[in-house]
């Protein structure tokens, strides 16, 4: 079926470049080992290139993919404006141009080697002389090679539809590939970073991976781990593929065949494809610890291996320690970039494998090398190193060298040790918000800035660790959150991003008090829209739900998707996840009784770990619910219970039962009373109001009443000039408002007044009394707790209300008449 699919109309797309069909004389190939340049052998090809057989054309193109990998006479020689050096140029051009075209117009006479020889060919080709994204390289052979296999001005590469070619003529014969051959192909494939597509949406990969399957056990380990580096490079997803290599690979006595390239390939595969497999990466990890030396290892080795296990989770102490102890053993570390370097120090802290002397081997290498630049490192302590990198950054005339993989890193890894470095956050803020805003220009004159435009180039883990580090080391700069937050926005869809940055944006966002309603808008709508929450862990629950209280961004519906999930995996809560969703419930007043109630129960278990925020959330959250939880706050039954012990029925017992589990979350607020701070306190006061409202006898101990109820009046009242309005109004139609009444339980009243000899409590509420329209948790606490203890009835003044009376004082008046009833 996938063949039958495989209508690329590739002849058409040839002949329209200038490959033509012509007849051909009989094969007869020239002696072409003993040429020594580029040039002499194309000669000689371009002289028999009437008479070249498959044989001969495949054997050509990797002479030249040899002379350019090893460094041909004439390599670096540029094109000069002599007539003579653009004559030469010319001839060359010509030449490969008609070998080239030779070769594609008999692609469909070549056998399985030769196909296999030529794709690979190509693919070194292709990647020698140059990634088609960046510009042309300036070596004549470079030039010509590049306008021909890949082009300079066309929409669509040559090099993609040549590879295309290729792969049309190569589905007839795909089965009688065998292992090798197929495998170079795949490699061929990986290297060009080419996937050619099918009509259904399916794509050349998926058809070698049904050839492939059938035939692994005839894969050496060279073939197979060039085969996953090929699907991972590309990411072209093929979980049987990866399933089925990882099964047979780890089924095996020993992999005494896998060389370190082919060990550190394929774990770096399985990684990149997000392909988890924990047998292949215990097999993997138990014959590089069982090795004698790590000798044969690159330093690129080291990074893809190390780097691997980090990003698949895959925990192996002793792989970590057998890595670090080797390099630790080293002489130097010149032969390590700084990027592999990196990648070593993030993949230790990612999988928090502490290996101080390997941090510090590498810190004190970087430190003397004096070049740190692509350098992010680690939560190890090193401020010599940390200062190093800053400082020479910081002097950096641009960041354009860094990738944003590199970006996000630096400022991930000084968030994470937090190191202070104001300079160095704001020279790598001012650098991204300006990307996409000028256009660079090459010599010639062509743009090349549109790749960078914007933040197309950073992926969601990207902006998600950029925003968490910038919110998280507490450094403020509002145009990069704006430049995030727009970008975001713009997406099609968000798709691509996973619940952890997903709830690390919205968590930087509120933690930096960076107001986006749109961007807010955008996540939420998106998570709404999701068939299920449950790749959302409970942490990232409850930071999506604290996110949006702390940013008073209402979206019920959003509060009703998490709860929904919340509910479900309550018990992979732990302490912090659980304070932190009640209290942002509370807050956003998404009041869900039976989320409150199904959390009773299990908040118990985890009082004794509760910091004292965590305590005064917990209880301040439950006073704003307004919802029972004997199991948490109740013990009126005490003494009815020793009246009628014999009278309980067993839903009474069990309630007597719950009232002695609270007693151990009491004993824990009284463990930790001299901890709390003003915040705290001043929750704990409300919460022993709502303790009051319900005629409960549990209570507070006195010192530590006193202390939450003068932490709760601390606080200085400041009026705001809408509340002195509403107060010189009042004044207005003849009563005599009290400003800024402490009541009896140590609320404040922003004015009372009496009313046909009634005291009534007017509340001036401004915009942070709401959530859009809706009165935050807090609001509507205060409201029932002094109209409920206090007995004052509560009115309210909102903002918006207000506001659109404008400067007439007329129907500001009547508008307060008509609040009051009064005549």
């Amino acid at each position: 079926r996938l063949r039958r699919n495989y209508a690329f109309n590739v002849h058409n797309a040839l002949q329209s470049r200038g490959f033509a069909h012509d007849v051909r004389p009989p094969f007869q190939d020239p002696d072409m080992r003993n040429c020594r340049t580029i040039e002499e052998t194309t000669q000689m090809a371009y002289d028999h290139v009437e008479s070249l057989s498959p044989r001969g054309m495949a054997a050509f193109w990797s002479l030249i993919s040899k002379f350019l990998l090893k460094g041909n006479r004439g390599y670096y020689v540029k094109s000069t404006n002599t007539h003579h050096g653009q004559m030469q140029q010319q001839i060359m051009a010509q030449q490969l141009e008609k070998i080239l075209f030779r070769t594609f117009d008999n692609i469909e006479a070549f056998n399985c080697e030769y196909l296999a020889r030529i794709t690979f060919s190509f693919a070194r080709i292709v990647k020698n002389v140059g990634n088609p994204a960046k510009r042309p390289p300036k070596g004549i052979h470079h030039q010509i090679l590049h306008s021909l296999l890949i082009g300079n001005n066309s929409s669509e590469k040559n090099h993609r539809i040549l590879f295309r070619h290729i792969a049309s003529a190569s589905i007839p014969i795909l089965p009688e590939f065998d292992s090798r051959y197929l495998s170079n192909l795949i490699y061929a494939y990986g290297l060009a970073e080419c996937v050619p597509t099918f009509d259904d949406g399916s794509t050349y990969f998926d058809l070698l991976a049904i050839e492939a399957i059938p035939n692994l056990e005839k894969f050496n380990a060279q073939d197979l781990s060039n085969m996953l580096w090929s699907y991972a490079k590309v990411g072209a997803s093929n979980p049987p593929l990866f399933q089925e290599v990882g099964d047979i690979i780890g089924a095996r006595n020993n992999l005494d065949e896998f060389n370190s390239q082919a060990l550190s390939n394929t774990a770096w595969a399985y990684a990149t494809a997000e392909e988890s497999h924990p047998q292949l990466f215990n097999k993997i990890s138990d014959r590089i610890v069982s090795l004698n030396t790590l000798g044969e290892f690159t330093s690129q080795g080291f990074s893809n291996i190390a780097w691997a296990y980090a990003t698949a989770d895959e925990s192996q102490p002793k792989l970590f320690k057998k890595i670090a102890d080797h390099i630790i053993a080293l002489h130097n570390l010149d032969e390590f970039y700084p990027q592999q370097l990196s990648n070593i120090v993030w993949a230790y802290a990612t999988a928090k494998e502490s290996h101080p002397k390997l941090f510090k081997k590498i810190a004190d290498h970087i430190i003397v090398l004096g070049n740190v630049a692509r350098f992010p490192t680690a939560d190890e302590v090193h401020p010599r190193l940390f200062k190093k990198i800053a400082d020479h950054i910081i002097a950096l005339h641009n960041l354009d060298e860094f990738d944003p993989r590199a970006l996000s890193n630096i400022v991930w890894a000084y968030a994470t040790a937090k190191e202070s470095h104001p300079k160095l956050f704001k020279k790598i803020a001012d650098h991204i918000i300006v990307l996409g805003n000028v256009a660079r220009f090459q010599e010639v004159g062509d743009i090349i800035g549109s790749a960078r435009n914007n933040l197309d180039e950073f992926n969601p883990q990207h902006l998600s660790n950029i925003a968490w580090a910038y919110a998280t080391a507490d450094e403020v700069h509002p145009r990069l959150f704006k430049k995030i937050a727009d970008h975001i926005i713009a997406l099609h869809n968000l798709d691509e991003f996973d619940p952890r940055a997903l709830s690390n944006i919205v968590w930087a966002y509120a933690t930096a008090k960076e107001s986006h309603p749109k961007l807010f808008e955008k996540l939420a709508g998106h998570i709404i829209a999701l068939d299920n929450l449950s790749e959302f862990e409970p942490q990232h629950l409850s930071n999506i739900a604290w996110a949006y209280a702390t940013a008073m961004e209402s979206h019920p519906k959003l509060f009703e998707k998490l709860a929904d999930s919340a509910i479900k995996s309550q018990n992979e809560f732990n302490s912090q996840n659980i304070a932190n969703y009640l209290w942002a419930c509370a807050t956003n007043a998404h009041i869900d009784q039976h989320v409150f109630s199904s959390f009773a129960p299990f908040v118990k278990t985890h009082i004794g770990e509760c910091n004292p925020q965590f305590l005064s959330n917990i209880g301040w959250a439950y006073a704003v619910a307004n919802v029972a939880a004997p199991s948490l706050f109740n013990d009126e039954f005490i003494n009815a219970c020793l009246k009628h012990e014999d009278e309980f029925k067993i839903k009474q017992l069990s309630q007597l039962h719950q009232w002695h589990l609270w007693q151990e979350e009491f004993n824990a607020c009284l463990e930790k009373e001299d901890e709390f701070v003003l915040e705290d306190l001043s929750q704990f006061h409300q919460w022993q109001l709502w303790q009051d409202e319900l005629k409960s006898n549990i209570r507070l101990p006195p010192s530590l009443q006193e202390k939450c109820y003068e932490a709760f009046i601390s606080r200085v009242p400041s009026p705001s000039a809408l509340q002195n309005d509403v107060i010189s109004e009042l004044t207005s139609i003849g009563l005599q408002p009290e400003e800024e009444v402490l009541t009896e339980i140590g609320y404040r009243l922003d004015a009372l007044v009496e009313v046909s000899g009634k005291k009534i409590g007017i509340e001036v509420d401004g915009p942070h009394h709401f959530l859009g329209r809706k009165p935050t948790g807090s609001t509507i606490l205060k409201h029932r707790q002094v109209t409920n203890l206090d007995r004052i009835p509560v009115v309210s003044v909102p903002y918006w209300e207000w506001n659109k009376l404008r400067k007439d004082s007329g129907k500001k008046q009547q508008y307060l008449r008509s609040l009051l009833d009064l005549r």
